[in-house]
């Protein structure tokens, strides 16, 4: 049986090396996947003879499995349909643990192989029923220059459903978004960075895929003790009863200015408390920066002129 996981609660980004106690018992694993050591003698998912691929693992996942990623791999995965997955980085940290492309040992790094549009993971994209719920990914690097999300989390109107998923201590970079989702409810992100979401329309977090299948839709997320730094858009989606705690969100990043802090249009009843916002109160132009502009959802955070209660209303 695999090990009890530890570090899966509410930690900042500096402690995210709670989770790495894991990392001490390879035999805490059911399933690993390292694409740089594949033996000869076939893969059967054991450490010796680990999967390269997550396209290759996929066939053996079974609900309840904890699988060991270690290494560098290239791919766009659509998951199988199964429930109640983990895959755990086994590294120190997650860092892009490449040289000029060229893995350079360790880490847990998911690239794409491609510049084809397409996001690195998509959950719940089959045409079935059956869900793929409470997925769960921790300390891994993302990187995708593909013009899409790194990871899609979607639910269909006569399909599965990728609810519950929850992201720990992961790093986020690319050319589209982070996390993308349609209307899943309970998604969990806590310890994680988003960074250099530098195009127009880059997002860190986006609840942008619309179904009219929840109502409400986006229920009930935790976004807590994250560092969103250099996007132009941090979060953006009709999120409601959300709770988005103790994260960092810069405004002036060291190649852009961030054009939408929050954007939570259309969702009402989030709780936005004990944030820090590296832009002022009072900037001007800030009130562009937080919406809606309403009393529907809860504000008290930190920014750079002080505590301040209440959503920012500067003209």
């Amino acid at each position: 049986m695999p090990q009890t996981l530890v570090g899966t609660g509410a930690f900042d980004a500096q402690a995210a090396d709670k989770i790495n106690t894991n990392f001490l018992n390879i035999q805490g694993y059911d399933l690993w996947v390292r694409p740089q050591n594949v033996s000869g003698n076939g893969q059967t998912g054991t450490y010796t003879q680990p999967f390269q691929s997550f396209a290759a693992a996929g066939g053996a996942l079974r609900a309840g499995m904890v699988v060991g990623f270690q290494g560098v791999t290239k791919e766009n995965w659509t998951t199988p349909v199964v429930n109640d997955i983990t895959i755990v980085g086994v590294a120190d940290q997650p860092r892009q643990a490449t040289d000029n492309g060229i893995a350079n040992g360790g880490g847990a790094t998911w690239l794409n192989p491609s510049t084809v549009a397409s996001p690195l993971i998509s959950l719940a994209q089959n045409t079935s029923d059956a869900p793929t719920q409470a997925w769960r990914f921790q300390n891994i690097f993302f990187n995708n220059a593909g013009d899409a999300a790194c990871v899609k989390l979607d639910r269909k109107i006569t399909g599965s459903d990728s609810s519950h998923a929850s992201f720990y201590g992961c790093k986020f970079t690319g050319a589209d978004s982070g996390i993308q989702t349609g209307e899943i409810l309970f998604l969990t992100v806590v310890g994680c960075t988003f960074f250099d979401f530098i195009g127009t329309t880059d997002t860190g977090i986006e609840a942008s895929i619309a179904g009219g299948i929840a109502n409400p839709p986006y229920l009930s997320w935790v976004i807590q003790n994250n560092v969103f730094t250099n996007n132009v858009n941090h979060i953006v989606g009709a999120l409601n009863n959300a709770t988005i705690t103790g994260n960092s969100f810069s405004w002036k990043g060291r190649s852009v200015t961030t054009t939408l802090q929050l954007n939570l249009t259309g969702g009402i009843n989030n709780i936005i408390m004990g944030n820090y916002f590296g832009v002022a109160h009072a900037e001007t132009g800030s009130a562009g920066m937080f919406l809606p502009q309403n009393t529907l959802n809860s504000w008290l955070n930190f920014y750079r002129d002080g505590l301040v209660a209440l959503v920012p209303a500067t003209a």
